[in-house]
């Protein structure tokens, strides 16, 4: 690649090489179905401080429920304390359908305490979000929000890792052609002096005149 580049000093080569190399890392990364987004931070409750993010999927979804308490002893972590019991319910926000109630998972986390829950969504639309926190003393808090169900690969990292390669294509095709461009004026200008010249030196007498 290195030796065709440097036979073929154009930016348009530049430009088709970047972009085949981008489109085949677009490709890999289309596998991905995009990252979990926030839908609710630092929401305090009686004893905990509550965050979410959501990768919600048509199909089966992804909730992660993080937890910290709102006080802790000397010398006690989140993670040394007895955790409490989550749950996610679900329905859609028209009342299409009853509420669904998911229990989450505690995940292993090393510095925090971090549950995870999998909802099902059957279809695109908007849909109430319920997150149940059960304390270990018996109190029970709850915290609510909406979310749109979406397409997999469908949201917005998708669509901008898909439109990355052509973005820079485009771009990288514009500076050659600008590039090629002035090149193109800048030898126009300086081939009439060059004739000039040469006219000048074959016939002395056009300097007389």
């Amino acid at each position: 690649m290195t030796a065709y580049l440097q036979r073929n000093n154009q930016p348009q080569a530049v430009a088709m090489l970047s972009a085949a190399f981008l489109l085949c890392c677009c490709h890999w990364a289309s596998a991905h179905e995009g990252p979990p987004f926030p839908i609710l931070v630092d929401q305090a409750t009686p004893d905990y401080v509550v965050s979410v993010w959501a990768d919600p999927d048509i199909g089966e979804a992804t909730f992660y429920v993080i937890t910290e308490p709102r006080s802790t002893s000397p010398g006690e972590t989140a993670s040394s304390l007895e955790p409490p019991r989550v749950e996610v319910w679900v329905e859609p926000a028209n009342g299409r359908l009853a509420r669904k109630t998911y229990p989450a998972t505690q995940q292993a986390m090393r510095n925090r305490i971090q549950f995870l829950a999998e909802p099902y969504f059957d279809q695109q639309e908007m849909w109430s979000i319920g997150i149940v926190v059960h304390s270990p003393q018996g109190k029970t808090s709850e915290l609510m929000t909406e979310v749109e169900a979406t397409p997999p690969g469908a949201g917005a990292w998708d669509v901008l890792i898909y439109l990355f390669p052509f973005v820079l294509f485009g771009g990288l095709w514009t500076l050659g052609m600008v590039r090629r461009w002035r090149t193109i004026q800048t030898e126009t200008k300086v081939r009439p002096n060059q004739e000039l010249q040469a006219v000048i030196v074959g016939n002395p007498q056009v300097v007389a005149k």
